[in-house]
Formats: structure tokens, C-alpha cells, sequence
């Protein structure tokens, strides 16, 4: 793929879903179309992702790269808070946190679209 680069949010290439254990937040995301895996490789870093978390305390991001299902994981520790289950924060227990990063948006080719 070789032509124009285009912004597209991640929702548009990948469905998500996230878990919690304890301070984390496990984020898994798998391609629609297997074109679309390495640019979600490329663009998808573990500081691009912690930046879009930090403001909700993030401390670090570990990405794992499954290639042979062509599926990210990201666990990112210090998102949820200790003893957060009493709180009226939304989403306390994180189950909604896929959506942030699949509204974030990444360069790929223009192709990829639908």
C-alpha cells in the first residue's frame, strides 16, 4: 500500500475489548481486514498508547504483538485505582476503556477504508 496517508480512528480497523485485573487494564485489539495489521503495528506504540491513558493515571504500557492472530494487547498498569469499586467514578472497574483507544486516531493508507 503506497498511497495517501489518511487519519482514521482505530474503530474503524479494529474491534476491542477490554479487561481489569487489580491496577491494570488489558486492552485487545484485532483487525477487521488483515491489511490493517501493520499499520495498527506501526502506529500503535507502547508511548502513543500510554500517552492517551496518562491522564487517567497511567505509569506504563506493555504491548504484545500476537502476529499469528494478528491481535495487539496492551496492559496498562495504574489506570484503575485501589478501592475504586465504592466510588462513583464512571466505568470504575474499566470494562469501557477499549473505547478510548478505539477512538484514537492513527495515519494509514487511504485504502484501508470501508
Amino acid at each position: 500500500m503506497t498511497g495517501p496517508l489518511i487519519a482514521l480512528p482505530v474503530h474503524q480497523l479494529a474491534h476491542g475489548r477490554s479487561v481489569t485485573s487489580r491496577q491494570r487494564v488489558q486492552l485487545s485489539l484485532i483487525p477487521y481486514r488483515g491489511e490493517a495489521w501493520p499499520w495498527l503495528v506501526t502506529e500503535l506504540t507502547e508511548a502513543r498508547v500510554l500517552a492517551r491513558f496518562r491522564h487517567l493515571g497511567a505509569t506504563a504500557v506493555t504491548r504484545y504483538a500476537l502476529a499469528n492472530l494478528q491481535a495487539l494487547q496492551f496492559v496498562v498498569d495504574g489506570v484503575i485505582k485501589p478501592g475504586m469499586a465504592p466510588t462513583l467514578a464512571l466505568d470504575r472497574e474499566g470494562r469501557c476503556l477499549s473505547f478510548w483507544l478505539l477512538a484514537m486516531e492513527i495515519e494509514v493508507d487511504a485504502a484501508l477504508t470501508f
